[in-house]
């Protein structure tokens, strides 16, 4: 008789693992946001690091901060298979835009090198966030990559987009050209 579908078929099992271990759309998801987040950490305006709009409000120079801890937490998420949540990146002081984009530099190279060797089996591994060695969190890899890594980047990068905005600066388009682009001018490049 003829095999199910899925059944014992060798050449179909192969042809699923190779296609559930295939680099997962996050992957490219996370070397895209990287690197956007690195072009507009280079439009920041380097005699205005300290600017905010308001006292309660996080400066250019503290979002750079966030963003480069981000990045940095995502190469332990998925280098590690549990992250204390206390724990912080060791960054040098950020005293320029050189300094800040140098050290996001470096940890988005190393974040890019390590995420386009995952797959699909690695990001539905269990991975653990703790606190004083008691769990959190634990959820798939993948999903912890989206929740503390793309959520928040994004996040920072709009809050960062939106001081420049406000400054009166060129802030390039997340998308690139848009296609859906109303007529009236934008404030980003």
């Amino acid at each position: 008789g003829e095999a199910s579908p899925g059944g014992d078929d060798p050449e179909r099992r192969a042809g699923d693992r190779r296609a559930s271990d295939a680099p997962p759309a996050i992957v490219a998801e996370l070397v895209t946001e990287i690197a956007r987040t690195e072009a507009l950490l280079r439009r920041l305006p380097a005699d205005q690091l300290d600017w905010s709009p308001h006292p309660s409000l996080p400066s250019l120079r503290m979002l750079s901060r966030r963003l480069i801890r981000i990045v940095a937490r995502i190469r332990w998420m998925i280098e590690l298979e549990s992250v204390e949540a206390s724990f912080e990146p060791d960054l040098p002081t950020l005293d320029s835009l050189t300094d800040i984009t140098n050290t996001f530099h470096a940890s988005a190279a190393s974040a890019g090198d390590i995420a386009t060797v995952l797959t699909g089996a690695a990001l539905r591994e269990a991975w653990t966030l703790e606190r004083d060695g008691e769990t959190v969190v634990q959820i798939a890899r993948g999903d912890a990559l989206r929740e503390f890594g793309l959520r928040p980047l994004v996040y920072h990068q709009a809050e960062i987009a939106l001081l420049l905005a406000s400054m009166g600066l060129d802030v390039p388009h997340p998308y690139g050209r848009w296609p859906f682009a109303e007529a009236s001018p934008r404030p980003w490049a």
